[in-house]
């Protein structure tokens, strides 16, 4: 891409600057899925890449964290909606996920 600014009969043309690869981190993060969803107790998480995964109830409040895993045992907890952040080399993601009993 380059950039032209004109003012009146003057203008300037910037060097040109190259963009690669824009868009492959979003692609990479649309991917990672929960399952099953609806849950009992597991869900597992569709990436190997896992850093780090947050579990937050529906009030914002953290109840869960761990590390180096793309299994999550809900089964400690109550009947409702969870948000996971999860954390891969690409980037972050959030993902909602329905605890029933």
């Amino acid at each position: 891409y380059t950039v032209t600014v004109s003012n009146g009969s003057c203008s300037v043309t910037s060097s040109a600057v190259v963009i690669v690869n824009v868009g492959i981190n979003d692609h990479l993060l649309n991917q990672i899925n929960v399952h099953p969803n609806p849950t009992n107790d597991i869900v597992i998480i569709s990436s190997d890449d896992v850093l780090k995964v947050e579990v937050f109830d529906m009030q914002g409040q953290l109840v869960y964290e761990c590390k180096k895993t793309n299994r999550i045992d809900l089964s400690p907890f109550a009947t409702g909606v969870y948000s996971l952040r999860i954390q891969v080399s690409q980037g972050t993601v959030m993902r909602k996920v329905i605890k029933r009993n």
